[in-house]
C-alpha cells in the first residue's frame, strides 16, 4: 500500500470529547498533536487502528486523559488507522464512529505524578507543597512528624 500524504485522526484532549481532523502524515504531523515525541499503545481490540500519545505525558505532568486497559494516557492522544503493514492511514467512518463512541465521555482520573526523591524532610516538604512550604512546615524536626 502506498503512503498517504494526509491522514485522517480522531484527536482526544483531556475534558473534551473526541474530534476528527487531518493531519500530515509524517512524524512531525504527528507529533504537532501531541505536543512531543510519540509512543504507539497498541488497542486491544482488531479495527486496524494505532493509537499514539505523548511519550513523556506522564513524565512532564500533563493532565489525565482517559484510561486504556490498566493504564491511563497522559496529555492529547489520537488514534490512526492501519494498513496492516508500515504505514498509518485514514481512519475510516466506522472507525472514527467507533472510537468517538469508545472514548465519547471525558473521564475524571486522578492526576499522574511522577516520582521524585528528597534528600531530607525540608526537601519532601517542599516537594509536596508545590515549592510552598515556607518556614512555617520546613521548621519542623523529623521526629515531630507523622508520615
Amino acid at each position: 500500500m502506498k503512503k498517504e500524504q494526509h491522514i485522517r485522526i480522531l484527536v482526544v484532549e483531556p475534558g473534551k470529547a473526541p474530534y476528527a481532523t487531518v493531519i500530515e502524515n509524517s512524524l512531525e504531523g504527528m507529533q504537532s498533536v501531541v505536543g512531543g515525541y510519540i509512543e504507539y499503545v497498541p488497542l486491544a481490540d482488531d479495527r486496524n487502528a494505532s493509537l499514539y500519545c505523548n511519550d513523556e505525558g506522564k513524565i512532564n505532568g500533563l493532565p489525565s486523559n482517559r484510561r486504556l486497559g490498566g493504564d491511563i494516557i497522559a496529555g492529547t492522544f489520537f488514534i490512526c488507522g492501519s494498513d496492516g503493514g508500515e504505514y498509518d492511514c485514514s481512519l475510516t467512518d466506522e472507525q472514527i464512529a467507533h472510537y468517538k463512541g469508545r472514548f465519547a465521555a471525558p473521564e475524571f482520573v486522578m492526576p499522574v505524578f511522577a516520582v521524585k526523591s528528597a534528600s531530607s524532610i525540608e526537601e519532601f516538604l517542599d516537594m509536596l507543597m508545590g515549592g510552598q512550604a515556607g518556614d512555617g512546615l520546613a521548621s519542623f524536626e523529623e521526629d515531630e512528624l507523622e508520615l
